[in-house]
């Protein structure tokens, strides 16, 4: 599955007791659409609780307001809280992640591209385009 969306907030990178690392972030998607009764478009936020294995270095490009696309596997939690409130949230595993907009802030980093950690052992292609 592939979204495009924003950061809600600035990434988190959470290290785990066995020493690996995961990037954690949210992205909203949001949709609009006209009502037929009143005339008014409304919109429908969808947020996606998003966490990336591959590369840590990515957590410094995603920042609150950025513009993602990110592609991988989504699932669904579902529990009831103490309340007895039902309650659910969307969660992706993140394979590929590409950052295409700055929130707008000068002090941030330039966005980039990242997809997959750096070979240094991978052989070099020699096709010609």
């Amino acid at each position: 599955m592939e979204i495009f969306g924003r950061a809600t907030a600035n990434a988190v990178v959470n290290t785990l007791t066995d020493g690996r690392s995961v990037v954690n972030f949210t992205v909203v998607v949001n949709e609009t659409y006209k009502d037929k009764k009143t005339g008014e478009f409304k919109d429908v936020p969808t947020y996606f609780n998003c966490s990336y294995w591959i590369n840590t270095k990515i957590a410094q490009y995603i920042k609150k307001g950025v513009i993602l696309h990110v592609s991988g596997s989504v699932s669904a939690d579902a529990w009831v809280d103490m309340k007895g409130e039902a309650k659910g949230q969307l969660r992706f595993h993140v394979n590929t992640i590409k950052v295409f907009g700055g929130s707008g802030k000068k002090d941030e980093p330039q966005p980039a591209i990242i997809n997959e950690p750096a070979n240094e052992n991978a052989p070099v292609d020699d096709l010609p385009f």
